[in-house]
Parts: C-alpha cells; sequence; structure tokens
C-alpha cells in the first residue's frame, strides 16, 4: 500500500453517508493526504470550497438536496475552482453522459486502492501546473487581511471575501459564531463581520475550522 510522500493534496469529500464519509476520510488520510475536509452536503461543500483551496473534490451523485451534478457544474463555472480534479462516485446508479466531463468515476463501495492510484496519477499530472492553479486561484478572489479578538482563534488561512479557514485548540461546534475584523489590502478601511462555522475536524491535537461570513467582507461598491 503506497503513501503518498506529497503533502500538498488536500481532499474535499462530500457524500451524505456519514460511515462511508468517515471511512473513506480515514482511508485517504491514511494514504497520506495533507488535509481531507468530509462534508455530508453540496450546501456546505459550496460555502467551504471558495476558501478551502482544495486540490481534489470527490463527490457523491445522489445526495439529499442539491446533487453531486449541481455540485460538479457550479465548481467548473467557479473561476477559483474550475482547475480542481473532480471525481464522482455512486452505488446506486450507472455513470450518465455528464460523468464523461468529470475526472472519473467510482462505484461504491469504493476501492480505495484504485482510487489512490487515480489521485496518484492526478497528483503527478497537477505538479508542474501547481504554480499556475494557485495563481489563478489568487487572482480570482479579492485579498484581504483577518484578525480576531478571540485569542482561541490561531493560524487564520485561506480568507476570501466569503469565509475563512483557522486552526486552533479550543474545540467549537458546527453553528458557533465568531466575529472577525478585516480589511482589504488596498484599503484602511476596517470591518467587522460575523461568521459561522459549517466543518471542523480534529489534526494533530487541535483544531481546524471552516467559517462561512454571514455576508461578504468588502461589498463591491
Amino acid at each position: 500500500m503506497g503513501v503518498w510522500k506529497n503533502k500538498k493534496l488536500r481532499i474535499c469529500l462530500v457524500d451524505d453517508d456519514q460511515d462511508a464519509l468517515e471511512i473513506s476520510g480515514k482511508m485517504l488520510k491514511a494514504k497520506g493526504a495533507a488535509e481531507v475536509i468530509c462534508l455530508s452536503s453540496t450546501e456546505n461543500a459550496l460555502k467551504v470550497l471558495p476558501h478551502a483551496n482544495v486540490t481534489a473534490i470527490i463527490s457523491d451523485i445522489e445526495m439529499e438536496g442539491m446533487s453531486g451534478r449541481d455540485l460538479f457544474a457550479t465548481v467548473r463555472k467557479n473561476k477559483a475552482l474550475n482547475a480542481v480534479r473532480f471525481i464522482v462516485i455512486s452505488g446506486a446508479m450507472p455513470p450518465q453522459s455528464w460523468v464523461k466531463e468529470t475526472d472519473g468515476f467510482f462505484e461504491k463501495p469504493l476501492d480505495h486502492e484504485k482510487l489512490h492510484a487515480q489521485l496518484v496519477k492526478y497528483r503527478t499530472e497537477d505538479d508542474d501546473s501547481e504554480e499556475k492553479r494557485l495563481y489563478r486561484r489568487h487572482n480570482a478572489t479579492s485579498d484581504v487581511v483577518v484578525s480576531s479578538n478571540d485569542k482561541a482563534v490561531q493560524d487564520i488561512r485561506n480568507v476570501s471575501l466569503s469565509g475563512l479557514c483557522f486552526e486552533s485548540s479550543v474545540e467549537y461546534q458546527h453553528g458557533d459564531t465568531l466575529q472577525f475584523e478585516a480589511h482589504a489590502w488596498d484599503s484602511e478601511k476596517a470591518s467587522s463581520v460575523s461568521g459561522v462555522i459549517v466543518w471542523k475536524q480534529q489534526e494533530n491535537g487541535h483544531f481546524v475550522y471552516g467559517v462561512h461570513f454571514n455576508a461578504p467582507l468588502l461589498p463591491s461598491e
């Protein structure tokens, strides 16, 4: 069983089957992925993805609410996300014609060895274009500077106008609201914005959270 040595690989896994989500998340982490964000709905994925900086999305097709197809269509229309690899999975239906437009299809229950091999292949292909991918993403969102008076909020990262990720030794809960101060890199005007925690996961003794702002940081005038 191989293990990724490239720690740049960050995966967003979307599946409303909690058991499958947990198992696949653990398997991908065991294979060496730098980060696996496990989300149980397309709606949550659309809140998290703009500021999560993932390199691959693995999504179930049939889910309650918005489907994996809806997620794929939205991602491909987003300039900041359309270069991200998108793999679909399903155990309830055969591949449809639109699936051919994605980067791959895997039948559930997943063969994690085959999935691992496919992701390693994509990782190798994408290594040379990593700088270009990050450049496209950087220029698709506005640069903002964010701070918090809450001492528990540590290492704010992946900030965009719609949300951010941060690390903390304190355990918050889904739905908790936090306050932030923010301003654009080219503006001295600061604004206060609240954000709701939409996902969390534990890593090496601390927590990583995804926050979705209740309103854009600095709306365009």
